[in-house]
C-alpha cells in the first residue's frame, strides 16, 4: 500500500499559528553540477519541434558551461529557491510527520503548510568560487543515443537560506531532519542522489532562530 500523506487542519486559531523564522547554512559536501533550462532551450521549446537550433559546432567547452552558470538579475551565482523547495519535497518521502503519514508522496505533500523559503533566489556565500568545465557522457532518454554533456562543476559551494516555519503544524526538529535527509539523499543540481549520481549533496552548518512570534 502506498504511504499516505498527513492531512493539515482545515481551519487554524490565531494560537495553532506559530511562525518563527530560521536563518539555515547549508554547505555542500560534493561538487554541484548546473544545467539549467538555458532562455535558448525555452525559446526552442516555446516554438515547438521546427524551432529546434543548429547542433552548436563554434562554442568551446568553456563558453558552453558558462552559459549553463545559473545567476539571478544581479549576477549572482546560487540557485532558484524552487530548486531547494523540490529537494526538500523530494525528501519528505523518507521523512514521517506522524506515526502513520509521510510529508510527502510520489503524488502529494504537505510541506508547504508546514514552512516556507522566503528568497526567491539563493546565491552562493561565496561569489568568487571557481568553477571547472565538467564533461560526460549522457544518454538521451528518448533513443538511448550517447551524447557529450557539458556543464559548469562548482567543487566548493554553499549557501544561506532563510525559512518560515509554523510550529504550531511541525516543530523545528523535524524539519532539521527534512534538510539532512534532503542533502544526503537527495541533492541540488544535476546528477544528484535522486537521480542515481553522486553530486550536489549538502549537510547543515548552521541553524539559527532569528524571528520569534
Amino acid at each position: 500500500m502506498a504511504p499516505k500523506t498527513a492531512t493539515l487542519p482545515e481551519t487554524e486559531t490565531s494560537e495553532q499559528m506559530k511562525i518563527n523564522t530560521y536563518k539555515v547554512t547549508c554547505r555542500g559536501i560534493s561538487p554541484i553540477l548546473m544545467n539549467p533550462a538555458t532562455e535558448e532551450l525555452l525559446n526552442q521549446l516555446d516554438g515547438g519541434a521546427g524551432a529546434r537550433t543548429p547542433k552548436d559546432m563554434v562554442s568551446t567547452p568553456e563558453q558552453k558551461a558558462e552559459r549553463k552558470i545559473i545567476r539571478d538579475e544581479n549576477g549572482n551565482v546560487g540557485v532558484p529557491s524552487s530548486y531547494l523547495f523540490s529537494c526538500l519535497r523530494e525528501a519528505g518521502r523518507r521523512v514521517p510527520y506522524d506515526a502513520k503519514t509521510k510529508i510527502s508522496t510520489k503524488e502529494s505533500t504537505i510541506l508547504p503548510g508546514l514552512m516556507s523559503i522566503v528568497e526567491i533566489f539563493i546565491p552562493f556565500i561565496d561569489q568568487d568560487a571557481k568553477w571547472e568545465v565538467d564533461r560526460r557522457r549522457g544518454m538521451l532518454p528518448k533513443d538511448g543515443t550517447a551524447v557529450c554533456i557539458t556543464r559548469p562543476r562548482f567543487n566548493e559551494w554553499a549557501f544561506a537560506v532563510t525559512i518560515e516555519v509554523d510550529e504550531g503544524q511541525v516543530s523545528p526538529g523535524k524539519i532539521k531532519e527534512l534538510f539532512k535527509v534532503a542533502g544526503r539523499m537527495v541533492g541540488l543540481g544535476d546528477f544528484r542522489p535522486s537521480c542515481n549520481g553522486q553530486f550536489g549533496r549538502f549537510r547543515v552548518e548552521n541553524w539559527e532562530k532569528i524571528k520569534e512570534t
